[in-house]
């Protein structure tokens, strides 16, 4: 699905005029590029990014249920470290 939105360096810009966006908060289905007017389709764009990081973290827990030592927590650790769950 196409969002009108790409993401690089865990910034989000306009796929139409590689301005970068603040689309923390949005309120319609589709909202606009506040430069360009390109559409964006924020709702569903925050959607999915949700739904990946519920999964993450699903992942996460599973692990951490398994995982009962000292050593394989520190191994954890640094795994988790490795992820970005914002």
């Amino acid at each position: 699905m196409n969002y009108g939105i790409k993401e690089e360096n865990k910034k989000t810009y306009c796929k139409n005029c590689n301005r970068e966006l603040n689309i923390k908060i949005p309120d319609e289905i589709f909202n606009f590029c506040p430069f360009c007017n390109f559409p964006l389709n924020l709702v569903a764009y925050n959607i999915v990014k949700e739904k990946e990081r519920q999964i993450k973290l699903e992942v996460i827990n599973d692990l951490a249920n398994e995982l009962k030592s000292v050593d394989s927590l520190n191994v954890l650790k640094s795994y988790l470290n490795k992820i970005n769950i914002e």
